[in-house]
């Protein structure tokens, strides 16, 4: 399948940068990791986990914040809460 996408200039700038900085050639290569770091993520924030950058030389992290991930939590949080001994509340 052939997926075309509309980007302003400056994302594309961006997009190009982050090409260089991690040696990646190709468009598809970059969605390809954009998409697997986005499924783990969702993955993770589905099993109730937070995704956060540690510092561990400060003693310090930074918890990761998208409106996605935020989303997924809502949704999970609310599905949870109908479920009751295992059957399902309306």
């Amino acid at each position: 399948m052939r997926i075309q996408l509309e980007f302003p200039a400056s994302k594309v700038q961006a997009l190009k940068t982050l090409m260089a900085e991690a040696d990646i050639e190709t468009y598809k290569e970059i969605f390809t990791n954009a998409l697997t770091l986005l499924e783990w993520a969702i993955a993770e924030v589905k099993a109730g986990h937070s995704l956060a950058s540690v510092d561990e030389a400060h003693e310090r992290y930074r918890v990761l914040v998208m409106p996605i991930l935020q989303n997924i939590v809502k949704k999970s949080q609310h599905q949870h809460s109908l479920v009751t001994d295992g059957r399902l509340r309306s």
